[in-house]
């Protein structure tokens, strides 16, 4: 049971229906497990910063919050069978080799949101951040969403790790989701594997409320 329920949310059934549907195990059955799960810090229960825009945000979803045991469901327990077939090298060429970067940018959402976290703490962020998370809406995610106590202004953060650069729609989709918060939200952090569209580029040049940032930023100053 424990199996099928974190190779579902491996899958990216994240909801308790989605996981329901997936698994046909009872609600009461699937609510136990993962509140045992979620017991042994293995998996969580993550919730969207609140908004002004209420109806543009989803419920609670279900993550594996532990990275080991989120590789192994996402690609060893589903292909375990040609696992026993193939060669090393031929099982990561199929199954690992193009998804990693996907894989990987969980982690880097994480590390954007501990950066974003210790800017408020410094008082860098223009404003007092009262509550802070991430933002699953209907019209996208933030990697980070700060708000003050009024919900009225805040700082968000989007990461890109899939792609060496960012590209100017991803920026677009980003405003999109920045506007379905019905908030004022004036300071954008955009960031970035290794560099962004030249398009990109340009707007941070003309709107000093655009910050860019890539990881040799951050390897190269002491935070």
């Amino acid at each position: 049971v424990y199996s099928s329920i974190l190779s579902a949310i491996a899958e990216g059934k994240d909801k308790l229906g989605d996981i329901y549907d997936h698994t046909g195990f009872s609600r009461a059955k699937i609510s136990v497990y993962l509140k045992n799960l979620m017991e042994l810090e293995l998996t969580e229960k993550v919730f969207s910063v609140e908004v002004r825009g209420h109806d543009m945000q989803r419920k609670g979803i279900y993550k594996i919050s532990n990275p080991f045991l989120r590789f192994y469901f996402e690609f060893i327990y589903p292909n375990m069978s040609f696992m026993m077939q193939k060669s090393p090298e031929a099982f990561y060429d199929e199954f690992l080799s193009d998804k990693l970067d996907i894989f990987a940018a969980d982690a880097f959402s994480d590390i954007c949101g501990e950066y974003m976290r210790y800017l408020a703490q410094e008082g860098k962020l223009g404003f007092e951040v009262d509550e802070s998370g991430v933002f699953d809406g209907k019209e996208g995610y933030i990697d980070y969403l700060g708000i003050d106590e009024n919900r009225m202004y805040g700082a968000a953060a989007f990461c890109c790790y899939e792609m060496n650069y960012m590209p100017y729609e991803y920026y677009e989709r980003a405003l999109r989701t920045i506007a379905s918060t019905k908030m004022r939200v004036n300071d954008i952090y955009l960031f970035s594997r290794n560099g962004f569209d030249e398009k990109i580029n340009l707007e941070a040049k003309m709107h000093d409320n655009i910050r860019l940032l890539t990881l040799s930023d951050w390897l190269d100053k002491d935070l």
